[in-house]
């Protein structure tokens, strides 16, 4: 004869830790959406930095001889105008004397820059839309007319695209939902879980939360 006994709180245990697995609607609009905003800032500092040669569109055109000419002297004049000022005070200070805080394509009083790389500006735009049953579209940019004239170009002003991504970006932002499932949420559950049983012979929950865990993590 062959004893059984059975641990009605184990399987509770399990169906709870199964559900703890699933992404829902509230991660992907909450702590899923955080994650990827803060990687799309990133991308998009990398950009302005680089004058978009970290960007799909390739290096933005180069301003005019001319216009070149008259942004590289107000800045060196105004970097010498406000010599031992650091951080803000020194962005406020070029900025009252209406000085580029950089010698930088796209950036003069750097206003343009911060609506796309700063969480805290009301500017910054970071939602996701709910399209149906798993289904989310992801909004990232900023609200801005300086930068939509950029982007679009005009007869006298060359394109200059800032947000366009490349390959690789597109997967790092998917690589951030995978990255938040890994060292989040997976290790949330197997808190949860503990030692299912106890003695010789029972699972624990490194076994079985590790096996699930597999199977439904995401991938890029």
């Amino acid at each position: 004869m062959v004893k059984v006994t059975v641990n009605d709180n184990a399987f509770e245990r399990l169906r709870s830790a199964n559900a703890l697995l699933a992404i829902t609607s509230g991660d992907m609009q909450t702590v899923v959406l955080r994650r990827m905003a803060n990687v799309h800032r990133q991308q998009e500092a990398q950009i302005f930095a680089t004058e978009g040669v970290a960007g799909a569109s390739g290096r933005w055109t180069r301003l005019s001889a001319a216009y070149a000419a008259r942004k590289s002297a107000l800045f060196r004049g105004g970097r010498a105008a406000v010599k031992g000022k650091k951080g803000m005070a020194r962005k406020e200070a070029l900025r009252a004397q209406n000085r580029p805080i950089a010698n930088k394509i796209l950036v003069w009083s750097g206003e343009t820059k911060e609506r796309f790389t700063r969480a805290n500006n009301p500017h910054n735009i970071a939602r996701v839309r709910l399209d149906g049953p798993a289904r989310f579209t992801y909004q990232f940019g900023a609200e801005s007319q300086i930068a939509a004239y950029h982007f679009d170009g005009t007869a006298k002003m060359p394109r200059r695209d800032m947000v366009t991504k490349t390959a690789a970006q597109l997967q790092a932002l998917m690589q951030a939902i995978v990255d938040w499932y890994r060292t989040e949420r997976l290790p949330q559950v197997k808190r949860f879980f503990g030692p299912v049983g106890g003695g010789q012979g029972s699972t624990s929950s490194s076994g079985i939360g590790g096996a699930v865990g597999r199977a439904a993590s995401p991938t890029p």
